[in-house]
């Protein structure tokens, strides 16, 4: 089974053989495992994030007691990412607001934190293996 998946202002993921509502199930996983990561303060390669430049950290510091670049100023950013399209075979992991794909947008311009890390590939493989046994386990039923 080959996972395809392409970043831009979302995350795509394709060719997965999956239901709509199965891919609503492993869009949701990706999601949650991005944004498990974003709060560790690390990249989409599972590295440190950059430091945030002084001023911005001093301001961040005093609003949310956090001086790492971890994608959550006010909290509308996370609140806004999640799951934005689905369908049989594909599934797009996005924001449902304009003003947070901007902000996302530049932000990744800064740091790449959009996207799947290889550890976050890795929490989102035995929700796929799980769907997978069952969708094969119902292909023997009906045989």
């Amino acid at each position: 089974m080959n996972l395809a998946i392409k970043v831009g202002r979302s995350v795509r993921l394709l060719n997965l053989g999956f239901a709509s509502g199965q891919m609503q199930i492993i869009a949701e996983a990706a999601a949650t495992a991005e944004e498990s990561r974003w709060r560790r303060g690390q990249n989409v390669y599972d590295l440190p994030a950059k430091p945030l430049a002084a001023a911005y950290g001093r301001r961040k510091i005093k609003k949310t007691s956090s001086g790492v670049r971890d994608m959550r100023l006010t909290g509308a950013l996370i609140a806004a990412h999640g799951p934005t399209r689905i369908g049989a075979n594909y599934a797009v992991v996005g924001f449902s607001t304009q003003s947070e794909s901007a902000k996302a947008w530049i932000n990744q311009e800064i740091e790449p934190m959009l996207g799947l890390s290889p550890n976050d590939k890795a929490a989102i493989a035995p929700v796929i293996d799980e769907l997978h046994d069952v969708n094969v386990a119902n292909m023997k039923v009906r045989a």
